[in-house]
C-alpha cells in the first residue's frame, strides 16, 4: 500500500510540474496571428512578401516588392522583430536592411542575423514603390518562429 501510494504522489507531482510549465510556456507565446487578407488600392504595387527561416544558430529574413511595371524606385526594407512578452507587443530587434533598385519591377532581398534562443521572431517587411514623385508604402508581416 505504501509503494501504490508513493507512485499515486510521485504521479500527481509529475502531473503539477508538467501542467505548471505548459502555462507558463503558452502565457509568454505571441498570440496568433490574423491571416485574413485585405485588398488595397494601390496603382503600382503588385505583390509583396516577407519570411523568416530558422538555420539553427541563425535566422535567414527574406523579402520581395514587385510593382506592376517598371517604376522609379522600388525597395523593400527587412526588419527582425522579437516578441516581447513582459508587454505583450513586437519589438523591432534589428535596425533593417533595405534593398533597392531603379528602374525595374522587382526588387529582392536576404539577411542573416544571429539573435539569443528561447524566444519568438518575425520579419517586418517594410515594401515601397516611387514612380513620377508619387509614393506607396506597405508593411507586411512573416509568420513567427520560435529560435
Amino acid at each position: 500500500m505504501k509503494k501504490v501510494c508513493k507512485i499515486f504522489i510521485s504521479s500527481f507531482i509529475l502531473v503539477m510540474v508538467v501542467s505548471c510549465f505548459s502555462v507558463q510556456v503558452e502565457a509568454s507565446a505571441p498570440p496568433k496571428q490574423n491571416l485574413e487578407v485585405s485588398i488595397l488600392s494601390m496603382e503600382n504595387v503588385k505583390s509583396t512578401k516577407s519570411s523568416i527561416y530558422n538555420l539553427g544558430s541563425t535566422m535567414k529574413l527574406t523579402g520581395y516588392t514587385s510593382s506592376y511595371k517598371t517604376v522609379d524606385r522600388i525597395s523593400v526594407a527587412l526588419y527582425l522583430q522579437v516578441w516581447d512578452s513582459a508587454n505583450k507587443k513586437w519589438m523591432d530587434y534589428s535596425s533593417g536592411k533595405t534593398y533597392t533598385e531603379e528602374n525595374d519591377s522587382y526588387v529582392s532581398g536576404s539577411v542573416v542575423y544571429s539573435a539569443p534562443k528561447g524566444y519568438f521572431y518575425r520579419v517586418k517587411g517594410k515594401h515601397t514603390v516611387k514612380e513620377n514623385g508619387a509614393t506607396e508604402t506597405t508593411t507586411t508581416y512573416s509568420s513567427h518562429i520560435k529560435h
